[in-house]
């Protein structure tokens, strides 16, 4: 794994999977529920595969939640939405990390 994705640390992936799941559940393909929904389907498949961040903005993670079929205040809604504050500390996170990372590379020193 590159250094740079190794800095963001934990399980980049259980968003995704967590996504997945109830996308299957709904017995939708991903190319179907991204139609549905007007999104992209290589987005969502880097979402479910976690290659790009969980969306930080409430708003779209509870249109997510809607599309997947989360009643708000379901179990699954509260666990879906809890990755709000999550994300936030962990971009706060990968930000000083990469700071600190690209001080000390030695890949662009001076010739």
């Amino acid at each position: 794994m590159p250094a740079c994705l190794s800095l963001i640390g934990g399980d980049n992936n259980a968003f995704g999977d967590f996504f997945k799941a109830k996308r299957i559940e709904l017995k939708l393909t991903l190319r179907k529920f991204a139609d549905n929904y007007e999104e992209d389907p290589a987005y969502i498949s880097r979402l479910e595969r976690g290659l790009v961040a969980a969306p930080k903005a409430k708003e779209k993670l509870k249109f997510y939640a809607e599309a997947l079929g989360l009643a708000e205040g379901s179990p699954d809604w509260d666990q879906f939405l809890s990755w709000l504050p999550y994300l936030t500390r962990l971009m706060e996170s990968t930000k000083f990390k990469m700071k600190n990372y690209w001080k000390s590379c030695q890949c662009f020193c001076e010739p």
